[in-house]
């Protein structure tokens, strides 16, 4: 049975989110006790928010601005769930087994102890799948130090692609990168700009991969891993975040080029 400590590499609302969808009351309890009694500044500012708002009568319209806003931010990452999908579906029929295809497992989080997260863990063998199908294929695994972990996250891939049977001879790593954008500029270094890649992750994740990706690789696929449910619903909410954050933000890219993306796929 899954339980409360096998999520706690995420966030309150996070472990908060993947609860109900399990439907464990008692985790979910749990944890609201525990904002209750050590996040008390948290709850003080919320009675002031809302104290606010009713004293200046706009407690109903900041609940409809709130619930319109949540319903858009779902519906966000629903489409990039399901978006992912369909590039991998398409992506897996172009392969060629013939070709020189290099495949670049996308870094992923580690839990507490470094040992890999289930998500990353199905990166991972979905890369050494494919690395078996495809003869003369190269997996480049991308990441560096989390938190006090003495090895890189790429380091800690190519652990466990090498149990579960990849070829030593044909694994690269990419060890200075700590988020996506950061993974594909130093990947395009180690590879150069010219070579043809596979990106490999979780499906909510591939737009975003497509799209930074392509910013320094001529030629860019991606391919998804399949992730339990629990955990796909609270990535794909949390990427829905991630790729504004990246386009309205950062800059990486804009806001039409994800509305192309969404085009191409979708005709």
């Amino acid at each position: 049975m899954t339980t409360m400590n096998d999520y706690s590499t995420f966030s309150k609302l996070e472990r908060i989110i993947m609860c109900s969808i399990i439907g464990d009351s008692n985790c979910v309890f749990s944890i609201c006790i525990d904002i209750l009694f050590n996040h008390k500044r948290h709850l003080a500012l919320l009675l002031i928010i809302l104290l606010s708002l009713i004293k200046f009568g706009a407690l109903r319209r900041a609940i409809q601005i709130t619930s319109v806003s949540v319903v858009i931010w779902i519906l966000l990452a629903f489409t990039l769930d399901n978006l992912g999908q369909t590039m991998s579906n398409e992506n897996i029929k172009k392969i060629n087994d013939d070709e020189v295809t290099v495949l670049v497992v996308a870094g992923g989080r580690v839990n507490r102890d470094c040992t890999l997260t289930d998500s990353f863990y199905r990166r991972v063998a979905t890369s050494v799948e494919l690395q078996k199908k495809i003869s003369k294929s190269v997996i480049l695994f991308t990441g560096g130090t989390s938190g006090s972990c003495p090895k890189t996250d790429a380091e800690g891939a190519h652990h466990i692609a090498v149990r579960l049977g990849a070829n030593p001879n044909n694994l690269s790593l990419e060890m200075e990168s700590h988020n996506t954008n950061q993974n594909a500029y130093y990947s395009s270094k180690i590879l150069g700009q010219k070579t043809a890649i596979v990106v490999i992750s979780d499906y909510y994740h591939l737009p975003r991969c497509q799209l930074l990706f392509q910013k320094y690789f001529h030629s860019v696929r991606t391919i998804g891993s399949r992730d339990d449910l629990q955990f796909r619903v609270v990535g794909a909410i949390r990427e829905a975040a991630a790729i504004i954050h990246n386009s309205l933000i950062r800059w990486h890219y804009s806001p039409l080029d994800i509305v192309m993306l969404l085009i191409n796929y979708t005709n």
